[in-house]
């Protein structure tokens, strides 16, 4: 996927998560949207953010809250440019509730019926900091898509892919 396709799939993805939030809040016009986003950059860690929400002929609403870093010297506006990093969750996310809508797959069965490498994978059991060693027991039961999904079966943030090795902070 290129920059310009990507940048357009996260317009879309906020656009959705945009429409989402003031649906679920109950905001029905542009005014309530507004009082929305002011506080969510006022009363959260995001130092700024930018709403936009189009239909197939137009944008219906447009704008551009807080600040570009939390140093807060610059207005946020339209047209910053965002650091996109991380996006495959979100993307295979969609792509497997879009599956689960069309009733091919069900998030509670195994993610090993399409992984058969993630069969029979041990669990941490015990973890060490001063030397960073850890022991593995068996899981008892098959890492679910829904668990996958929500992260509960991921390895934890700094171990290494072999899973032998831990990095802590600094190194």
């Amino acid at each position: 996927m290129n920059k310009r396709h990507a940048a357009r799939l996260l317009v879309l993805i906020v656009a959705w998560w945009v429409g989402e939030s003031a649906r679920s809040a109950g905001l029905t016009n542009a005014e309530e949207i507004d009082a929305f986003l002011d506080r969510a950059v006022a009363e959260t860690h995001i130092s700024g953010l930018v709403a936009v929400v189009v239909d197939r002929d137009r944008t219906l609403y447009e704008r551009a809250v807080g600040q570009r870093s939390a140093s807060g010297n610059v207005a946020m506006s339209a047209d910053t440019i965002f650091n996109i990093a991380s996006m495959t969750k979100p993307i295979a996310t969609t792509a497997i509730m879009m599956l689960v809508e069309e009733g091919k797959l069900r998030l509670d069965e195994p993610i090993s019926r399409y992984v058969p490498e993630l069969t029979g994978k041990p669990v941490l059991d015990t973890f060490d900091f001063d030397d960073a060693t850890f022991t593995t027991r068996p899981a008892a039961s098959e890492i679910t898509i829904r668990q996958r999904l929500s992260t509960s079966s991921a390895p934890p943030e700094g171990f290494s892919r072999s899973s032998s090795t831990c990095r802590t902070s600094g190194s």
